[in-house]
């Protein structure tokens, strides 16, 4: 039981307090890993070109998961438990090719690797979707998957009455008045969602009214590419980082314009309907996160973020200097470069977000090193 600052202040002090820990089951125990691999590695052109090419599947058995849940008289969570396996196929693919060009040698190195997690088992009867938050597991769900619902542009002037109700055959969403302005949503039940409206039915797998799976959080085709170039004792070389394909929502007062009290909007929420600006990026907005603000801000196609990037990890350059004039010092080598860590970063996602992380933090620092090598 670590110590913690209370939230109540006593005799002018803020004392500290212990909080009480969670449940532990007696009988839980480690996680079981079964793996299958193989792989290809060739050299050919006098081994100009080397590659390696593995594939992979992983079965972990008995994952730490919740087990199920509590009713609330409990008063805490259910302890993690044994209750989940998953199954995940990869590969991972190495490239790399040296050569001389006259007085020119250079190098080219690729890597490329992927992999998908499903979960095999796990105790949750009716697929129950949990909440945006705190996801629940079920059989058959890939690792990452994210719901939303499908953004359908504004409501528009043209969709309301005089009165300001909604037009018969206008999609409504289940307990929100929305106005002129407003996100609206696709409903994906027409034909048996009667009323024309959207919710998200029983949150459940087979059941999610007007939610699907509109991404995935999972960092898919990760890639590492290098490389190298040296000539008259002039070398320069490169590292790049990226990841191809990747999902994000980001959410929050981050993401979109807050107009609270005490809120401050960054540049990129700018773009909000008003009656001037109707072809917009955000929605309308509402004082104090009033009226239908939490309505405009479900996760939907509308706002899920790319979040694919490349990032220059390493650039250096170097030169080293003759033998012949440094001997005369009674010196062996010397070497004088340049240096450069996370110089860029291409990524489409909010400008302050870092891609690695997805996290609102400082970025990663940008150093720029200079020095000498001397050899006695």
């Amino acid at each position: 039981m670590a110590p913690y600052d209370a939230l109540w202040i006593y005799t002018g002090v803020t004392p500290k307090t212990l909080r009480t820990p969670g449940m532990v089951r007696a009988n839980y125990t480690w996680e079981k890993v079964r793996t299958l691999n193989g792989g290809v590695d060739i050299g050919i052109l006098q081994n100009r070109l080397t590659a390696s090419f593995d594939i992979y599947k992983r079965l972990t058995l008995g994952m730490l998961a919740p087990g199920m849940d509590f009713p609330a008289v409990a008063g805490t969570d259910a302890p993690y438990q044994n209750a989940a396996d998953l199954k995940t196929n990869g590969w991972e693919l190495t490239m790399n090719w040296t050569d001389k060009a006259g007085e020119f040698t250079y190098g080219l190195g690729l890597n490329l690797y992927d992999a998908k997690t499903v979960i095999t088992k796990y105790r949750n009867d009716v697929k129950e979707l949990g909440t945006p938050a705190k996801r629940s597991f079920y059989e058959g769900m890939q690792i990452g998957e994210i719901w939303g619902y499908v953004t359908d542009g504004f409501y528009t002037a043209g969709d309301f009455n005089e009165d300001g109700t909604l037009k018969e055959g206008v999609v409504s969403i289940n307990g929100v008045i929305s106005h002129e302005g407003d996100i609206k949503y696709k409903n994906l039940r027409d034909g048996t969602n009667s009323v024309n409206r959207i919710d998200n039915g029983q949150n459940t797998f087979t059941d999610p009214g007007d939610q699907k799976i509109i991404g995935n959080a999972t960092a898919r085709y990760n890639y590492g590419i290098n490389g190298f170039i040296a000539w008259k004792g002039i070398g320069l070389s490169f590292i790049l980082q990226g990841v191809a394909k990747r999902d994000a929502w980001i959410g929050g007062d981050i993401m979109f314009p807050h107009a609270g009290q005490f809120s401050t909007f960054y540049a990129h929420q700018l773009d909000y309907w008003t009656p001037a600006n109707t072809d917009a990026y955000y929605g309308r907005i509402y004082q104090n996160a009033q009226e239908s603000h939490g309505a405009n801000q479900r996760i939907q196609t509308r706002f899920l973020q790319n979040a694919a990037y490349l990032r220059v990890k390493n650039i250096t350059l170097s030169y080293s200097i003759p033998a012949h004039p440094i001997s005369k010092l009674n010196l062996k080598n010397v070497k004088v470069f340049y240096s450069g860590e996370n110089l860029f970063t291409f990524s489409k996602l909010i400008r302050g977000i870092d891609p690695e992380s997805l996290g609102w933090e400082y970025p990663h620092a940008v150093t720029n090193s200079f020095g000498i090598n001397i050899g006695l």
